[in-house]
């Protein structure tokens, strides 16, 4: 049991924005009715308070609208749930009932927000790649990075590979940029597998050294996962690992209220 592989605080502003932006959506679920896909679009009767469902087909004109709605809702949903599996993985109790103590107050200064995030182009290393492996889509360059990916795939985290960041007049490409909506925050992955390699170490080190003059800071705004030809860590110690820099942004953004 991972207890506590990652802070309260980001399960609580995680689940805070997840159900608050649910609130938000009409209610209309995507349902199959004789091999077809229709709409059930719910509405709640102004006169009996009885909420009604009313099906929809592709050929009504409200249907492109609706729909995206629906895959919004659907998306939404999917987090929450894989949210709530990690929550009783790891800590256990009622997640909605925590969360009503606490309040998100979004990030509006720090320049690695979710605007920067929306605007970061993927895949934008060139430099060879000698072991590609392919993930989603993705080619990547080792297993180790495949690995991370899976665990912020199974936390329901939005990331992107190899953006091109520019931090004073320096470029670096993060392996992993994950983006916190919660939190109006990204924060940056290095899943650095030889560092037995003397050149590929000396490489990192000059990556860390710029990290540092640009303000990203190791566990609060970057992970750092190591490992070499001898070690890999398992998937319980990355999610520790990456999970200290999640809980450290949380903590930046989410308070008690009672």
């Amino acid at each position: 049991m991972n207890n506590g592989s990652i802070s309260k605080e980001f399960y609580v502003g995680r689940y805070i924005y997840l159900t608050c932006e649910l609130s938000k959506l009409q209610d209309v679920r995507l349902t199959h009715e004789e091999g077809k896909t229709v709409l059930s679009v719910y509405q709640k009767d102004a006169i009996t308070g009885k909420v009604r469902r009313r099906r929809l087909s592709a050929s009504k004109k409200e249907w492109t609208e609706l729909y995206q709605i629906a895959l919004r809702r659907q998306e939404l949903k999917r987090l929450l749930g894989l949210l709530l599996d990690h929550w009783k993985e790891d800590y256990g109790g009622s997640l909605p009932y925590l969360s009503s103590g606490y309040k998100i107050i979004p990030n509006t200064t720090n320049r690695f927000d979710s605007d920067l995030y929306a605007r970061m182009k993927e895949c934008q290393n060139t430099f060879p790649n000698h072991y590609p492996v392919l993930y989603k889509g993705y080619t990547m360059r080792s297993i180790f990075e495949v690995d991370t990916a899976r665990l912020l795939d199974s936390l329901g985290i939005d990331y992107k590979y190899k953006v091109s960041l520019y931090v004073g007049d320096n470029q670096v490409f993060p392996d992993l940029t994950v983006n916190l909506p919660e939190f109006n925050r990204c924060g940056f992955i290095e899943a650095m597998g030889g560092m037995d390699n003397l050149k590929y170490a000396g490489h990192n080190v000059q990556k860390y050294r710029t990290y540092i003059n640009a303000g990203i800071y190791p566990n609060r705004d970057l992970a750092m996962i190591s490992a070499d030809s001898d070690y890999r860590p398992d998937p319980e110690t990355m999610k520790r690992i990456v999970g200290t820099m999640l809980s450290s942004i949380a903590a930046q953004h989410v308070f008690k209220v009672r």
